[in-house]
């Protein structure tokens, strides 16, 4: 038995021709045998002088060796006149003779596009009707299939495959008969868009926090790291500049501070708790001595000691990794804020 291409053919019952069409293929699966398949309502689309054309052949039979039989079903009322045979529509008719040449020609050109060579012909299914003695130009009589030849339509397919030369390359025949291609992720379309959705993802706590007002001016952030606390920073430290606001932001972790230096505003004072301390310590007290264990722990009594006499001069404040600082240390800090300064405690 045959292998019918798409499976789901019992879904596509909507009208009688497409009704019709499915018939031949299911009476085709079961007089074919294995090795044979049948793909119903294939799609071509040609490019022909910059515009699009579109064909549908009803039914490829393709047998063991990659060889290609187009088949053209015709349910229904039809004609012949003037050499050529008609199909009838209720309110046009159509030439399938010309309908035949152009799927032909779209197939033909869709094959040479993929590289892939075998020998192809074409036939007439006419389901309903005998076709009498009448010979006409656009195909010869022993390429129709009428109702007087339906039920050994198996026979003739395999009659008409009999001759010719196979594909030279069967399984990518299958792929593009399926319409199966194969794609490659681009990974830096994708690190691309990873960046903008976590920077869009990230930019609710820069847009939302700032347009927040506090009497105190006091703004305490708790958020899950990745959630937007740097962007939050930096859109602050921005608007400080443009304000011609001093500030300053101090985190606990030095690779952080260092980071935010390569793309925050250069005015700003950017640095993390224990730096500042140190250099506290150099300028108020002398040359640090960073052999000794404790020095770090001597910086940060000397600076908070000495907070009592800081003068206020920062606009803005942001400390960051707060959950690291001991309360002192925040104290110290604050001490340099001005009255009307704002503080921000991520």
């Amino acid at each position: 038995m045959a292998v019918i291409f798409p499976t789901n053919l019992k879904y596509q019952r909507a009208h009688g021709g497409i009704f019709r069409e499915i018939e031949v293929v299911q009476h085709l699966a079961s007089a074919l045998p294995d090795g044979f398949e049948i793909y119903h309502s294939v799609i071509t689309h040609n490019i022909t002088n910059s515009y699009d054309q579109f064909n549908e052949i009803d039914i490829v039979i393709v047998d063991p060796i990659g060889k290609l039989l187009l088949m053209e079903v015709k349910a229904g009322d039809v004609a012949v006149r003037n050499g050529s045979l008609f199909k009838l529509y209720d309110n046009e008719e159509r030439d399938i003779s010309r309908q035949r040449h152009y799927q032909y020609s779209a197939m033909r050109s869709r094959l040479d596009a993929a590289g892939l060579s075998t020998t192809m012909t074409s036939c007439l299914v006419l389901p309903d009707y005998t076709f009498l003695d009448d010979h006409i130009v656009a195909m010869p009589n022993d390429r129709i299939i009428d109702t007087s030849r339906f039920k050994l339509i198996g026979h003739y397919v395999r009659e008409f495959l009999n001759a010719g030369h196979g594909c030279n390359d069967i399984e990518k025949l299958r792929h593009f008969l399926r319409n199966e291609f194969h794609v490659s992720l681009s990974l830096d379309v994708l690190h691309e868009q990873i960046s903008n959705t976590v920077h869009h993802l990230s930019d609710g706590l820069a847009t939302w926090v700032p347009r927040i007002q506090a009497p105190e001016q006091i703004y305490r952030i708790s958020a899950t790291a990745g959630s937007g606390k740097t962007q939050l920073a930096l859109s602050l430290l921005e608007e400080s500049c443009v304000k011609m606001q001093s500030a300053a932001y101090v985190c606990y972790n030095r690779p952080l501070a260092d980071h935010l230096r390569t793309i925050a505003p250069t005015r700003p004072l950017i640095t993390n708790f224990h730096e500042l301390c140190v250099e506290h310590y150099r300028r108020h007290v002398g040359v640090p001595n960073f052999l000794s264990a404790d020095f770090f722990d001597q910086a940060v009594v000397s600076f908070i000691e000495q907070s009592e006499n800081f003068s206020p001069r920062w606009d803005l404040l942001i400390i960051d990794e707060a959950q690291d600082f001991d309360p002192d240390w925040m104290t110290a800090l604050c001490a340099q804020l001005k009255d009307d300064g704002r503080l921000y405690v991520l």
